[in-house]
C-alpha cells in the first residue's frame, strides 16, 4: 500500500524476482511491426514487398534529411503494412517483417571515440537511429536541442522509481562501464560540465559493486526514495539538468565504437499473471505475446500494461508491438479497479503533488462546468506522474482528467 508524505509517495516494491536477474536475449521471434510514423516524422518504405533485409538495414526514410532512418530490427522479409492502435503511440501504420533471424550482426572492430566532435556524435546518433527510452524521442534530436538551449548537468537515468520496472538496473549490471562511456559522449555533444548516473537507493553491496566498476564515487548519485523522483543531482539549484536513459547511452556508445544500429530494447516482463518475470532484450516491434510466451503465464491476463503501474497504458491486445520507449510490460490477472466515487475533500492529492497542482480543485471545476476557472489553476504544470490517482481513496483517476485538460489548453482549444 502506498504511503503519502508531502510531495511524493512511497510505492511498494514489486521488482523481485526480475530485478535480481541479468538481461536475457530473445529467442526466435516470428514477426515484428516497425512504425512508419515515429518521432514526429512520417516515412515511406524504400524497398519492394517481399524484399529480404538484414538487421540494421534502412527500410524507410523521411523527406526530412535530419530524420533518422527506420532500421529493420531483424533479418527477414517485408511482407505487408498494418495499422495498429498502439496504447502508447496511438494509431500508426507499421511495416510487417517476417523474421528469419533475430540475432544482431557481429560488432565491427572497436574504433577510438575519444576524438569524436560534438557534431559527429550527434550525426552517429542520427545514423544509427538511437532512441531515448525515457520519452521515445530520437537522441539526436534531443542532443541538437540541448546544444542550443544549454545543459549544465547531464544525468544517465537508471532510477526505475515505479513498482515493477528493473530494465535499467539490469542494463547497468550488464554494461555499466559502456553506459558511462555513452554518457561521456553525450556530455561532449552538449558541452555539459558535470555528468553522472542516477539510481534509486540500492543494497549496499550493489552500490559498492557499481562504484568499484566505475572507479569513482562521484559518477553515481543515489536519489531519494519517494515517487516521483524529481532531484537527479546533488546541486540542482541554478543548473540546467538534462536526462538520458541508460539504454540510449549504451546504444550511443555501441553506435560510436562499433557502428552498431539501435534495434532492440531491454524490457521487464512482470505482473501477477507472469510465471517467471524477466528482463528480456527483444527486437523493436516484437509483439507482447512473444515476451509472455518466453516468460510463461501463471494465469490468464485480463489486461496488459505497456509501461509500469503508475504511468503505463493498458490494452487487451497481446499483438501490440514493443516500440522504442517501452521498457516494461505487465500482464495482470487481477488489476485494481476501485469504483469511482465523489471527492471526499481529504487533500491527499494536494499533499503528494510534486508540481504544486491542486488536482481535486481542477477536476471539481470541470465537473461543475466552471471552465473559465480551470486555466487559472495551471493544469499544464502536471506531468501526469499519477501520484494523485494512486492515493485517492475515492478511486478517481485524477491524473488522466488533468492531462486531458492540460492538452486542450496547450493546443489553444479554449473550451475544455
Amino acid at each position: 500500500m502506498a504511503t503519502f508524505p508531502l510531495r511524493g509517495i512511497r510505492l511498494p516494491s514489486l521488482k523481485a524476482p526480475a530485478a535480481g536477474r541479468a538481461v536475457e536475449e530473445a529467442d526466435a521471434v516470428s514477426r515484428v511491426y516497425l512504425p512508419l510514423s515515429f518521432g514526429g516524422r512520417e516515412r515511406r518504405v524504400t524497398l519492394h514487398q517481399y524484399s529480404s533485409v538484414l538487421c540494421g538495414q534502412a527500410v524507410a526514410s523521411s523527406k526530412d534529411k535530419k530524420a533518422p532512418p527506420l532500421l529493420s530490427s531483424v533479418s527477414g522479409v517485408y511482407t505487408a503494412q498494418k495499422v495498429v492502435s498502439h496504447p502508447v503511440y496511438g494509431e500508426t501504420t507499421c511495416l510487417v517483417m517476417d523474421c528469419m533471424d533475430v540475432r544482431r550482426p557481429a560488432p565491427a572492430e572497436r574504433v577510438d571515440v575519444s576524438t569524436l566532435s560534438a557534431e559527429r556524435i550527434i550525426e552517429i546518433a542520427r545514423e544509427r537511429a538511437v532512441v531515448d527510452e525515457l520519452d521515445g524521442r530520437y537522441l539526436a534530436d534531443k542532443l541538437s536541442e540541448w546544444q542550443q538551449t544549454g545543459c549544465d548537468v547531464l544525468v544517465g537515468d537508471a532510477v526505475e522509481d515505479q513498482p515493477y520496472a528493473s530494465a535499467a538496473w539490469a542494463v547497468l549490471g550488464e554494461s555499466v562501464e559502456a553506459v558511462y562511456e555513452g554518457l561521456e559522449l553525450a556530455a561532449r555533444a552538449v558541452d555539459a560540465q558535470d555528468r553522472h548516473l542516477a539510481v534509486q537507493p540500492l543494497p549496499a553491496d550493489h552500490r559498492r559493486a557499481l562504484r568499484q566498476r566505475l572507479g569513482d564515487d562521484e559518477k553515481l548519485f543515489i536519489t531519494r526514495g519517494k515517487y516521483p523522483v524529481v532531484q537527479y543531482t546533488a546541486k540542482p539549484k541554478g543548473k540546467t539538468v538534462r536526462r538520458i536513459g541508460v539504454q540510449a547511452l549504451l546504444a550511443l556508445y555501441r553506435a560510436a565504437a562499433f557502428s552498431e544500429p539501435h534495434t532492440a530494447a531491454v524490457v521487464t516482463v512482470a505482473g501477477d499473471a507472469v510465471a517467471a518475470p524477466r528482463n528480456l532484450r527483444v527486437p523493436f516491434g516484437t509483439p507482447a505475446a512473444e515476451l509472455l510466451r518466453r516468460c510463461g503465464l501463471a494465469a490468464d491476463p485480463t489486461v496488459l500494461v505497456f509501461g509500469d503501474l503508475m504511468t503505463g497504458k493498458a490494452t487487451e491486445e497481446d499483438e501490440m508491438p514493443i516500440l522504442p520507449g517501452v521498457t516494461c510490460l505487465l500482464a495482470l490477472a487481477d488489476p485494481p479497479r476501485p469504483a469511482p466515487d465523489v471527492c471526499a475533500g481529504c487533500g491527499r492529492c494536494v499533499q503528494v503533488c510534486h508540481a504544486g497542482v491542486l488536482p481535486a480543485a481542477i477536476v471539481q471545476r470541470l465537473e461543475k462546468a466552471q471552465n473559465d476557472y480551470v486555466a487559472a489553476l495551471h493544469p499544464e504544470a502536471c506531468d501526469n506522474c499519477g501520484a494523485c490517482s494512486a492515493v485517492c481513496p475515492a478511486g478517481r483517476d485524477l491524473a488522466v482528467q488533468i492531462a486531458t485538460v492540460a492538452k486542450v489548453i496547450a493546443e489553444g482549444g479554449g473550451e475544455v
